[in-house]
């Protein structure tokens, strides 16, 4: 019975090996996951009358795709604000940039919250790369300065 228990776990551990050399064939075959791309949101507040830098996109690795444009209108009270959009380019890379996305804040929004626009995938900032649409981020907003 010992003889028959050693072979079986011999079969077993052989074709554990083999299957899972055959997964890794198939795997390495496979493209990898999209271009990531990150957002990050100043903690600071807004000022009346003043330009503010909401948002910055990171682009985590320019070598597999570029921002093509970003989406990051913004809205006080009712009044849509268009997104400012400043380019900063890593050393290597020349097609590839990190964005920082701006609005200048009204006079008369003290008090009031400055929001992301609501486009038709939310209140964030879309993302699109070089193959369209490629990411978005979460929903931020801030209490503008009184």
């Amino acid at each position: 019975m010992k003889r028959y228990a050693s072979r079986i776990g011999v079969v077993a551990s052989v074709s554990a090996v083999m299957a899972g050399s055959l997964l890794l064939t198939k795997a390495s075959a496979v493209p990898g996951p999209a271009p990531g791309f990150g957002f990050i949101a100043t903690h600071q507040r807004p000022t009346a009358g003043r330009v503010f830098i909401g948002v910055v996109v990171v682009n985590r690795d320019p070598a597999r795709a570029a921002i093509r444009r970003v989406n990051c209108d913004a809205q006080v009270g009712n009044t849509r604000l268009r997104g400012r959009q400043r380019r900063y380019f890593a050393p290597p890379y020349k097609d590839a940039a990190d964005i920082a996305c701006s609005w200048r804040i009204p006079a008369d929004a003290r008090g009031e919250t400055l929001r992301l626009w609501k486009y038709r995938f939310g209140r964030r900032v879309g993302v699109l790369g070089t193959s369209g649409f490629a990411a978005k981020s979460r929903a931020f907003s801030w209490l503008v300065k009184r």
